[in-house]
Parts: structure tokens; C-alpha cells; sequence
């Protein structure tokens, strides 16, 4: 990668012209593809940065769909997910004939908990699985810490009505129904409306059920800021 350091300084200065400069060298004189995962990388430790939309990187990137380019971006978005990353991965998932499109929705969903996943990004992610899910979308499945203060588990959809027997939920609860916990003593709960609840696993009843919030963005705010 022999010209990866004009590159850089020039994706880190946010000049386009030069930029389209660097990675014109690169096409002609250089091995394009291996400078991808440095590339993203770069996006990865720099979230901030103007990258254009789409602007010169990614298309340098989008020529080689179909050739190796969806695969790095994969594993930058399960390394890291960026707004700027997500939103070249929503360009993927916008290819009606994209194949293997459950993939990059399970990267999505994992991408959801990770730690390092900002409140803006797991938002983004939520739009996201909402306008690319074929057979809609209510939340994703997995566990992970959002914020500093609060841990979520939410179940995975195969599993809720077992569940929801085995905490005997349809015994203790009218018009609500289980999806995943704290990690600890606190359940959470969704409604036929759409409105999320926070239920104590012991003493489980209506009474005691917390509505947090009326749709999933503003439930994921209210642990967030928790």
C-alpha cells in the first residue's frame, strides 16, 4: 500500500479533491482492494470526519461490489459501526436482489449491543432494521450494556412464547407479554400497542408494570439515560 499515507492525510484533512487524487493512483498503480481494511479502519477510529455522501471513498470502495467490498464492510461494521458505515451498508441492503440479506440484519442486530455503539448509531440501526426487515420489525435480539447504568437482554422471537409460559406471563399479566430482562430482577414487557414496560420478576402482575416508553427507540432512550 504504497500510497496509504497520502491517503490518509487526506481523508483526515476532508479535502475531496485530493482525496480523488490519491485513490485515482491507487486504481492505476496499486492493489485497490487491499487498502479496504485499512480504510475502514480509518472510518472506524474517525466517526467524524466528512466523508462525503457518498463521497470519493466510497465510491472508490462501491466499484468493487460484488468483488470483496460487502465482505470488509461486514467486518467493519461487527468491529465497529460507524453512522457513516451503517449508512454504505443500508446502500447494500437497498439491492432488492442482494443475496444472503439475513446476514447483514443479524450484523445489524449485533452491532445494536455492542459497547461501543453510541445512542445516534443504535438509532440508526433501529431505523435501519425497520425499513430493511422483509417480514417486520420489533426489536432485535441479543444482550449487551446501554449506557453506563443499564444492561438489556431481549429475547430471541423463536423463544418468547416458551418463555413467556415458563414465567407463567399469560397467568400474571392482562394485554402484556414478555420480551427480555435487565439481566437481573426486572423484566421487560411489550404491549399490542406497541409500548414497553418494566415488570419485577417477582410479584409479577399490571400493578407493578412501569411504562417506559410508547415504541422501541424512546424504551432504548429511557435505559440509555438511566
Amino acid at each position: 500500500m504504497k500510497y496509504y499515507d497520502e491517503l490518509k492525510s487526506a481523508i483526515l484533512s476532508e479535502d475531496f479533491n485530493d482525496t480523488f487524487s490519491v485513490l485515482n493512483m491507487i486504481d492505476t498503480d496499486d492493489d485497490a482492494k487491499s487498502y479496504f481494511t485499512d480504510i475502514f479502519k480509518l472510518m472506524e477510529a474517525n466517526p467524524d470526519i466528512d466523508y462525503g455522501m457518498p463521497g470519493p471513498v466510497v465510491h472508490f470502495m462501491e466499484k468493487y461490489y460484488g468483488n470483496g467490498y460487502e465482505e470488509e464492510l461486514l467486518e467493519s461494521v461487527k468491529r465497529k459501526p460507524t453512522l457513516h458505515t451503517l449508512w454504505m451498508m443500508n446502500r447494500v441492503l437497498n439491492d432488492d436482489d442482494l443475496k444472503d440479506r439475513d446476514k447483514y440484519l443479524c450484523v445489524l442486530e449485533e452491532a445494536f449491543f455492542k459497547e461501543c455503539s453510541n445512542l445516534q448509531e443504535k438509532n440508526e440501526i433501529i431505523e435501519m432494521l425497520e425499513r430493511q426487515s422483509k417480514d417486520g420489525f420489533t426489536f432485535p435480539s441479543g444482550e449487551g450494556p446501554i449506557g453506563h447504568n443499564s444492561y438489556l437482554v431481549l429475547w430471541n422471537k423463536d423463544e418468547l412464547e416458551e418463555l413467556n409460559e415458563a414465567y407463567g406471563a399469560d397467568k400474571y399479566l392482562q394485554g402484556i407479554y414478555l420480551i427480555g430482562s435487565d439481566g437481573g430482577d426486572e423484566a421487560y414487557g411489550m404491549d399490542d400497542g406497541g409500548s414497553f414496560y418494566e415488570i419485577p420478576f417477582i410479584g409479577m402482575c399490571n400493578n407493578d408494570a412501569d411504562k417506559l416508553a410508547d415504541n422501541f427507540k424512546d424504551f432504548i432512550k429511557v435505559l440509555w439515560d438511566r
